[in-house]
């Protein structure tokens, strides 16, 4: 059985990025309605120890990683159309929000020119602040 839109997007924000080109594929407004479907649109500390996690194993990609870390910060993905996109509105762990913030931030830059790469000591430092 192919899992819903809702289902990939409880997926994504789980911090599974082998489902993003699925999600991203559908049109940006059934996934806003499968959005609604969703009971809460929650993203914590597990989710991003697990993108990270995935990682630093090799199961992602940095493209990947880059691209669910953009997904989740701005609530869309890449669009080609002229419009206006009402991003969907994900809530962050209110603890831990401001680091999640931050790490979301870090790995929306990565592929840039400008700070564009983690090396090995800051992705481990990462998943050692969101241990705690």
């Amino acid at each position: 059985m192919t899992p819903s839109l809702s289902d990939l997007l409880q997926q994504a924000l789980s911090g599974d990025a082998s489902v993003l080109d699925s999600l991203l594929a559908a049109p940006h407004a059934h996934l806003i309605e499968a959005a609604r479907r969703v009971p809460r649109l929650h993203v914590g500390k597990h989710a991003l120890l697990r993108i990270l996690s995935d990682w630093k194993r090799g199961a992602v990609s940095v493209s990947q990683v880059q691209r669910w870390a953009s997904f989740v910060k701005r609530g869309y993905g890449p669009q080609s159309a002229a419009e206006p996109v009402r991003p969907v509105d994900f809530v962050f762990d209110q603890a831990s929000e401001s680091l999640i913030v931050d790490v979301l931030g870090r790995l929306d830059e990565l592929g840039d020119t400008i700070d564009g790469t983690i090396s090995q000591e800051e992705l481990n430092r990462m998943i050692e602040r969101l241990e705690q």
